[in-house]
């Protein structure tokens, strides 16, 4: 899983759904303010608001989570941990560029690698 990934996807998700929620209160004060209004038109418009705001509630609840489940790995990791755990996770680094630029052998990164998913999985779990 690459968190770095998924994060900015539910950041880029919420943005776009913030701006859902803009357009659909313009167009709410417009059909309200037309003198031959449809109440079914304004009805249908409110209910999409709704569940847009539904929408960027769940978004932002998702996001605090991924964030509390960041730094609840983080904490439990040592130094050598949190690097390949950044290079592997946030940047997308293989192992065995990892251990080349940290100049420790593909079979030790490989075991901090599993570490590291013992955690993410016990985490997640």
């Amino acid at each position: 899983m690459n968190y770095q990934a998924e994060f900015m996807t539910l950041r880029a998700a919420r943005r776009e759904t913030r701006k859902e929620i803009r357009r659909k209160k313009q167009q709410l004060e417009q059909l309200r303010k037309d003198p031959m209004r449809n109440n079914s038109m304004i009805i249908q418009t409110e209910a999409e608001l709704q569940g847009a705001v539904d929408t960027l509630l769940w978004q932002d609840e998702q996001i605090k989570k991924h964030k509390k489940t960041v730094e609840s790995l983080t904490k439990q990791m040592n130094n050598l941990e949190l690097k390949v755990f950044y290079r592997k996770y946030m940047q997308g680094e293989s192992l065995k560029q990892i251990s080349k630029s940290l100049n420790y052998s593909y079979s030790h990164i490989k075991r901090v690698s599993a570490t590291i998913k013992e955690k993410l999985h016990t985490e997640n779990v």
